[in-house]
Protein backbone atom coordinates (compact mmCIF):
# COMPACT_ATOMS: atom_id res chain seq x y z
CA UNK A 1 0.00 0.00 0.00
CA UNK A 2 2.99 2.27 0.41
CA UNK A 3 4.10 1.79 -3.19
CA UNK A 4 2.00 4.69 -4.48
CA UNK A 5 3.55 7.37 -2.22
CA UNK A 6 7.02 6.02 -2.98
CA UNK A 7 6.29 6.07 -6.71
CA UNK A 8 5.01 9.64 -6.38
CA UNK A 9 8.12 10.72 -4.48
CA UNK A 10 10.36 9.08 -7.07
CA UNK A 11 8.57 10.67 -10.02
CA UNK A 12 8.58 14.08 -8.34
CA UNK A 13 12.30 13.78 -7.56
CA UNK A 14 13.10 12.78 -11.14
CA UNK A 15 11.05 15.65 -12.56
CA UNK A 16 12.78 18.15 -10.29
CA UNK A 17 16.20 16.71 -11.16
CA UNK A 18 15.50 16.84 -14.91
CA UNK A 19 14.29 20.44 -14.69
CA UNK A 20 17.31 21.53 -12.67
CA UNK A 21 19.94 19.56 -14.58
CA UNK A 22 18.65 20.76 -17.94
CA UNK A 23 20.08 24.23 -17.36
CA UNK A 24 23.47 23.08 -16.05
CA UNK A 25 26.41 22.20 -18.28
CA UNK A 26 28.91 21.08 -15.62
CA UNK A 27 28.99 17.36 -14.87
CA UNK A 28 30.10 18.05 -11.29
CA UNK A 29 27.11 20.28 -10.63
CA UNK A 30 24.75 17.71 -12.17
CA UNK A 31 26.27 15.03 -9.93
CA UNK A 32 25.81 17.28 -6.90
CA UNK A 33 22.17 17.95 -7.80
CA UNK A 34 21.65 14.22 -8.28
CA UNK A 35 23.29 13.39 -4.95
CA UNK A 36 21.22 15.90 -3.02
CA UNK A 37 18.08 14.66 -4.79
CA UNK A 38 18.94 11.06 -3.91
CA UNK A 39 19.45 11.93 -0.25
CA UNK A 40 16.14 13.82 -0.18
CA UNK A 41 14.37 10.87 -1.84
CA UNK A 42 15.88 8.46 0.67
CA UNK A 43 14.71 10.60 3.59
CA UNK A 44 11.25 10.85 2.04
CA UNK A 45 11.00 7.08 1.61
CA UNK A 46 12.18 6.53 5.19
CA UNK A 47 9.49 8.92 6.42
CA UNK A 48 6.84 6.98 4.48
CA UNK A 49 7.82 3.76 6.27
CA UNK A 50 8.72 5.30 9.65
CA UNK A 51 6.67 8.50 10.18
CA UNK A 52 7.71 8.62 13.86
CA UNK A 53 11.37 9.29 12.99
CA UNK A 54 12.71 12.27 14.93
CA UNK A 55 13.18 15.54 13.11
CA UNK A 56 16.38 17.56 12.96
CA UNK A 57 15.59 19.57 16.08
CA UNK A 58 15.32 16.39 18.13
CA UNK A 59 19.03 15.69 17.69
CA UNK A 60 20.29 19.28 17.45
CA UNK A 61 18.89 20.35 20.82
CA UNK A 62 20.80 17.73 22.87
CA UNK A 63 23.88 18.52 20.82
CA UNK A 64 23.84 22.18 21.86
CA UNK A 65 22.54 21.70 25.41
CA UNK A 66 26.07 21.99 26.91
CA UNK A 67 26.49 25.27 25.04
CA UNK A 68 23.27 26.58 26.61
CA UNK A 69 24.65 25.82 30.07
CA UNK A 70 27.95 27.49 29.22
CA UNK A 71 26.27 30.67 27.99
CA UNK A 72 23.73 30.65 30.80
CA UNK A 73 20.66 30.45 28.57
CA UNK A 74 18.95 27.85 30.79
Amino acid sequence: MKALPILGLTVLTLVIYMMEARHVKSVKVKATIGGISAVALTIGILLVYFPELPGPTDWVLPLFKPLNRLVGAE
